[in-house]
């Protein structure tokens, strides 16, 4: 009964190191997938922080992109009112050309008229400067 007591106990342990032997099998497959997932975890982090990074340019470059066309929308009003502006002071110097010129042609007649009156005046014969 000894002997059958040894095997039973030895057949036992040989049963309990093989159960050892694939628990440490299967926890050393298990450390290997958390030091794969780990290691996808970092990488994910990693491309996690560059797309927020990229997010952050896209987002500042958008902002300032949206700040240089409220600019250009400025500079497109001044401009616009610029040349209502100078439209204006266009026609406005256009009428005073032409009224200059009225003037102008107002005061050659009063100097033609005056020059014939002061020759009537002195006894000469009025020179008529309307032909020329």
């Amino acid at each position: 009964m000894g002997d059958a007591l040894f095997r039973d106990a030895a057949s036992g342990l040989v049963e309990l190191s093989n159960e050892i032997d694939e628990l440490d099998a299967a926890r050393l497959a298990l450390c290997e997938r958390l030091d794969h997932a780990r290691s996808c975890l970092d990488s994910t982090g990693d491309r996690a922080a560059i797309l927020r990074a990229s997010v952050q340019m896209l987002k500042n470059h958008l902002a300032d992109n949206a700040e240089v066309a409220a600019d250009l929308r400025t500079i497109r009003d001044e401009m616009r009112q610029l040349g209502r502006s100078i439209t204006e002071i266009t026609t406005e110097s256009l009428g005073m050309l032409f009224e200059a010129e009225g003037f102008q042609d107002a005061l050659a007649e009063a100097e033609e008229e005056m020059e014939r009156l002061i020759s009537i005046l002195v006894g000469s014969k009025p020179r008529d400067y309307r032909g020329h």
